[in-house]
């Protein structure tokens, strides 16, 4: 039986002006961490939105330089992030391009289509999920009620009276 740890190494090797860098892919935390750090970022995944390629020229300095920097290993380091903001346009896009291969081998398009699918699945399951649903498998706890609790006893209601 084979496991996560028989897959090789997720990297690529490529050459910028005579030196070899190892890139690899962009993760789920990485993308996470640039949906958060660029919020305009989520108009990619958002056809009604508008113009991507708007979104990514508008975006396209430093995130760019943010990916490198991931896809080189140095995720919060902001010297690599400025090394790589100064590369030069064809040393961008051959890290790029690498990073796009190892993070979205099927294309972007793809993964973007299981992501919308996967959200709108997640907030349907949401939005049509009720405590008394017939063919759930698990059982509720009784409904909450936001009410205060007190340690007076049961069936005393009513204005409390300072007794002194």
């Amino acid at each position: 039986m084979t496991s996560l740890l028989d897959i090789g190494p997720l990297t690529e090797e490529v050459e910028i002006r005579g030196t070899k860098l190892t890139i690899q892919g962009l993760t789920a935390g990485h993308l996470f961490q640039l949906f958060s750090e660029f919020p305009d970022m989520r108009k990619l995944l958002d056809a009604k939105s508008g113009n991507p390629q708007e979104v990514l020229l508008s975006l396209a300095p430093d995130l760019i330089a943010k990916i490198i920097a991931m896809a080189t290993g140095s995720p919060h380091d902001k010297a690599a992030e400025a090394k790589a903001k100064t590369m030069g346009a064809s040393d961008q896009l051959t890290i790029i391009s690498a990073v796009q291969q190892l993070s979205f081998p099927e294309g972007i398009g793809p993964f973007v289509d299981r992501v919308t699918r996967l959200m709108v699945a997640q907030t349907e399951s949401f939005s049509t999920a009720s405590p008394a649903s017939s063919n759930s498998t698990t059982t509720s706890r009784a409904a909450f009620s936001a009410s205060l609790q007190t340690d007076t006893p049961a069936g005393l209601r009513g204005v409390a009276r300072r007794v002194n």
